[in-house]
């Protein structure tokens, strides 16, 4: 955890918006293993340049988004297998900096047109390196002429409004579902840990969290240990779920 809270502290929008096109990587931000977490089998990849994280793709070789920005989750493995917790008072950010710091950068940049310290032309082309691109995709830039964001729509820069906020915990695939039923299950047994909450009120409302996996089998958190049970027909016996 502490690692991660690490790398995370590292991220700063501001530095972002002051890069040129012609910077490289490393001059940047450093080595990328530095911006690297290595959690048992897994390894996830904060990009430092947009915030999200990413996660190796073995199989594939390729690295692919989880939806998570810096800050909104932290990244736990457990008996092998990886779930993410929300943090839900984020420890990075509550809404995405970058939008903040492009527009300061923005009237800075103006300023300095204003004052003759810079041409058109250098003012144009340090607004078009503030492009941003969200979570989603989406490429977002400053208007020159009155500093209003417009998105690329692909054939396009239209008028818009860039997602600030965070956005709610994005779906990443089956094995999320499975996740959400241990964050509930971490977030009542500290509950039941601080006192909020008796052992028979606590092992009733876990005995509550069960979540059906692609082919329909039925399962549910034992409230001793957190272990998965799996219900055979019969009854419930402890087992792994499968592509989680």
């Amino acid at each position: 955890m502490l690692k991660q809270h690490n790398i995370e502290k590292k991220f700063t929008p501001e530095k972002v918006i002051g890069l040129s096109s012609s910077t490289q990587f490393d001059q940047a931000f450093g080595p990328i293993a530095d911006w690297t977490l290595e959690l048992g089998n897994y390894q996830l990849l904060l990009d430092p340049l947009s915030g999200l994280w990413h996660i190796n793709d073995q199989t594939h070789k390729t690295w692919d988004t989880t939806g998570f920005m810096a800050g909104e989750v932290t990244f736990v493995v457990e008996e092998g297998e990886l779930f993410v917790i929300p943090n839900h008072v984020p420890t990075i950010w509550p809404r995405d900096r970058r939008y903040d710091a492009a527009e300061d950068r923005f009237r800075h940049l103006n300023q300095r047109l204003f004052d003759d310290l810079i041409d058109k032309k250098v003012f144009s082309e340090a607004v078009q390196a503030m492009t941003l691109k969200d979570r989603k995709g989406v490429h977002w830039r400053i208007r020159e002429a009155d500093g209003g964001w417009t998105w690329w729509n692909g054939r396009a820069w239209v008028p818009g409004a860039p997602q600030r906020k965070n956005l709610p915990i994005p779906y990443l695939g089956p094995w999320q579902k499975f996740a959400e039923v241990k964050w509930r299950y971490f977030e009542l047994w500290n509950q039941k840990e601080a006192g909020g909450l008796s052992k028979a009120a606590f092992v009733a409302e876990v005995n509550k969290l069960r979540v059906q996996d692609d082919r329909q089998v039925w399962w549910q958190v034992r409230a001793e240990d957190g272990a998965w049970l799996r219900w055979d027909g019969h009854t419930w016996v402890e087992g792994q779920p499968t592509g989680i």
